[in-house]
């Protein structure tokens, strides 16, 4: 039976642990001005606490949006009533904004008393949980205790204590008696993870679940669902630390029919972090095949047209569409709060494949040309070049005169005929070392004298003065 240290674990929490950005929290991030996305349609395909998440994370980047979102982040808050005091701070967000923007605003902030009177509510809903567990526990009633647990680390996510809530979770596999019941926590495992950015622990319940599925008697369908859910999952976990190629291989797995996790990302999220990390990571030929003729990923693309047409244009080499296209949604995505640290990163490896591609076939390139495909200066190609030659990406020289590309020509034939050399050479001495080996036994200089484990080694010994 456990110890009661357990039920301990959440007294003197009689606060909710706001975190209004949870993933930037401690970086300040260049402000976005100009994003093209429609706020309302965006923020409509989330759920819950992710919703919340984004809305402070776009409220906080973006000023043009900052009323919106914190005005549609209150009504959330205000529907869900179990986070009262981030409610009033972001009412109080609210009017600071629109006094800042000379626009009325109706909302009030919750006052001191009513924060108070609905954290004594919650309070006492966490103290009824508590004394529930507490006597399935003593009663031993493994489903019950399983119940308990789940249904208090439930109440914990939802009044936004992420740490109290995992380490109730965590506390329930001891009590799970099914592949269902481990499925269910694992998805909870996720969710709380997730949202904490502990990636080793999401990434080991993901490995969980796709353990458990397997034993688990669910419909095919169901089955599918959950393996769509760890693609994603698990597509999140290595975006967040920067993994962008098993985050592209595990986004291409997602199913579109069975994709539909409002509280972890949407649809077109599968698209916008597959099809950049996949564009990042991924041969000429790997993108044709895994994502272009993918029939269950180019439905996540019809959702999202401009990645699509990005796609398209850099396996066409349309260069120049390309790196429009991916300008122009730039700001929408720096408005993610899973992309926006990762942007520069991928479009920078985007644009090093674009340029090592479009030189590669060719011996000599003009500057000029190169420079109008992909719409910027010379002066700037040629820096951008000579950096990709020091990376050791191009093998190439550089006519600042002329301004032309030189690919540095490797002359195969003699390069055939220098390994063959090689390996003539190293079979001569080798073969000098065996008939040197074979006279000096048959001259009895070696002997062969035994040694642990039956191994026979051979030492030299001074030749005797007879011989």
């Amino acid at each position: 039976m456990e110890s009661d240290e357990g039920m301990e674990m959440a007294d003197g929490m009689d606060v909710d642990v706001e975190r209004l950005d949870p993933v930037n929290e401690a970086q300040q991030e260049p402000l976005v001005d100009n994003p093209s996305m429609d706020l309302d349609a965006y923020v409509s395909e989330y759920e819950g606490n992710t919703k919340i998440s984004r809305l402070c994370f776009i409220a906080n980047r973006c000023p043009s949006f900052r009323m919106e979102a914190y005005q549609i982040c209150h009504s959330e808050l205000k529907k869900m009533g179990s986070r009262p005091q981030l409610q009033r701070d972001i009412a109080l967000k609210l009017q600071s904004a629109s006094a800042a923007s000379n626009v009325p605003c109706d909302v009030q902030p919750l006052a001191p008393a009513e924060v108070k009177e609905q954290l004594e509510r919650l309070k006492k809903h966490r103290e009824t949980l508590e004394a529930s567990l507490k006597i399935h526990r003593v009663n031993m009633v493994k489903e019950n205790i399983r119940v308990g647990y789940m249904e208090l680390g439930d109440h914990f996510y939802a009044t936004g204590d992420l740490q109290t809530a995992l380490k109730v979770y965590q506390r329930c596999r001891d009590h799970t008696s099914s592949a269902a019941h481990v499925i269910q926590l694992c998805r909870s495992i996720i969710k709380v993870s997730l949202e904490l950015l502990n990636v080793a622990n999401l990434l080991n319940y993901v490995a969980k679940a796709d353990t458990t599925c397997g034993a688990d008697s669910k419909s095919s369908f169901e089955n599918a669902v959950l393996a769509t859910e760890m693609h994603c999952a698990a597509g999140l976990g290595h975006l967040i630390i920067g993994d962008h190629d098993h985050a592209a291989t595990a986004f291409l797995q997602a199913s579109f029919e069975h994709c539909n996790f409002p509280t972890m990302l949407s649809r077109k999220d599968v698209a916008t972090y597959g099809g950049l990390c996949a564009l990042a990571c991924l041969s000429r030929q790997e993108i044709k095949k895994e994502v272009l003729t993918n029939a269950g990923f180019k439905d996540f693309l019809e959702l999202f047209p401009e990645m699509r047409e990005i796609i398209k244009d850099f396996s066409q080499s349309r260069y120049g569409s390309c790196l429009a296209t991916m300008e122009r949604i730039k700001p929408d995505l720096l408005l993610d709060m899973h992309l926006s640290v990762h942007v520069d990163a991928l479009y920078k490896r985007i644009r090093e494949k674009m340029l090592v591609q479009y030189f590669s076939p060719f011996l000599t390139v003009d500057a000029h040309v190169m420079a109008d495909a992909f719409g910027i200066t010379t002066a700037a190609l040629e820096e951008e070049f000579a950096k990709l030659i020091a990376s050791g990406m191009v093998q190439a020289r550089i006519d600042s005169d002329k301004k032309v590309f030189h690919a540095r020509r490797v002359n195969k034939r003699s390069k055939t005929f220098a390994k063959a050399i090689a390996v003539g050479t190293q079979y001569q001495i080798h073969t000098q070392s065996i008939l040197i080996r074979t006279a000096m036994i048959k001259a009895g200089l070696c002997v062969q004298a035994k040694r642990g484990n039956n191994m026979h080694i051979d030492h030299y010994a001074p030749m005797d003065e007879s011989s």
